[in-house]
């Protein structure tokens, strides 16, 4: 029962510190062993452990990203996608894994046991450092900074459904507003940079490239389609649907440029609301929550509807059946709010 067992070839040793780290469970073979030991010398050592089993352990690693300066100059390609701008680059970065915390929960912070491995005498080889090593920068407008650390743990945590065989080597990061509860400040990893900027950098934690930033790149346009798709149906909805109401409605304000602002009030934040409701209906979760996010953080027209439709038609994040949409409603909103909104935007 205390025999060792040495596993030499499984990964890359550079691939092994991601997913595993000394202390913890796992199982080998179909037997439960503890991580007695990992080195570049021996690989991983285990150790039976099948009577100490009690239940399935969960664990998220303690992890500092140390960032090099990342110049705009650069950047090598950039895009749009749903309202975020995607840049690739190549910059230096190191990785410390200080420890982690063991958890009978993945979401259970406040009762997690933290294990620190900074005394370990193997820490070194838990360091990994990356030199011109292609980055995904994330530029968020008008996104205050709790704003973006809670679409990076988003992202997190969406990488982690698209991803279960490489969720490990991708790494979001965002600086920490400094306020954050200890709690809610394990979830991610923490960052140093050498210029503080107000991005999210997504990076792939490996020696080799395993494709992870590309499939990032082409599963966030994929979703944006998805989007943008039911938001223009939408919009086709509203045209067959709308057309005979709006004289009724009385939408015409004193200026010609308040009454455009109030149409794009009414219309536009049907859409979003509705793009994003059908996100949360299909499952994309963590990505319909991040766009929620910043329609939320938006003052602009399209931003203000969004939130009286959000208001009115609590938005359902799982796949029940949804009870009120605004698609059976003769009047969606309140008018005479979509006016003050207007008011307010042109002053």
């Amino acid at each position: 029962m205390n025999c060792a067992i040495i596993i030499k070839d499984a990964k890359f040793f550079g691939h092994i510190t991601q997913t595993i780290l000394s202390g913890q469970y796992v199982v080998y073979n179909g037997k439960y062993y503890e991580v007695h030991e990992i080195s570049p010398d021996y690989g991983i050592v285990l150790r039976r452990a099948s009577d100490l089993y009690s239940s399935r352990r969960y664990y998220r690693q303690l992890r500092t990203y140390h960032m090099g300066k990342v110049e705009q100059s650069e950047m090598v390609s950039s895009r749009n996608v749903a309202g975020m701008k995607l840049m690739t680059g190549c910059c230096d970065f190191s990785v410390d894994t200080d420890g982690y915390l063991d958890m009978q929960d993945l979401h259970d912070c406040r009762t997690a046991r933290h294990v620190d491995l900074r005394e370990d005498p193997k820490a070194g080889s838990y360091r990994r450092s990356y030199h011109n090593k292609r980055i995904l920068t994330v530029k968020l407008p008008d996104m205050d900074e709790d704003m973006r650390y809670t679409l990076g743990l988003l992202f997190s945590e969406l990488f982690r459904s698209l991803y279960p065989a490489g969720w490990a080597y991708l790494a979001v990061l965002a600086k920490k507003p400094e306020d954050l509860e200890e709690t809610y400040s394990l979830l991610t990893y923490d960052l140093e940079e050498e210029n503080s900027t107000e991005n999210l950098y997504i990076v792939e934690d490996s020696e080799l490239d395993l494709g992870l930033l590309d499939s990032v790149i082409r599963n966030m346009p994929r979703l944006a389609a998805i989007e943008t798709m039911v938001h223009e149906l939408t919009h086709i909805w509203q045209y067959l649907n709308w057309k005979d109401r709006e004289k009724a409605w009385n939408l015409k304000m004193e200026k010609k440029a308040y009454t455009a602002a109030a149409r794009d009030i009414l219309y536009e934040g049907m859409a979003i609301w509705v793009s994003i409701q059908y996100l949360y209906q299909v499952g994309e979760s963590s990505y319909a929550a991040g766009l929620e996010q910043i329609q939320m953080a938006r003052d602009d027209a399209r931003g203000a509807g969004f939130r009286l439709y959000a208001a009115q038609y609590p938005l359902v994040k799982d796949m029940t059946a949804l009870r009120k949409t605004p698609f059976t409603e003769y009047i969606p909103v309140d008018l005479e709010k979509v006016k003050s909104e207007a008011h307010r935007l042109l002053g």
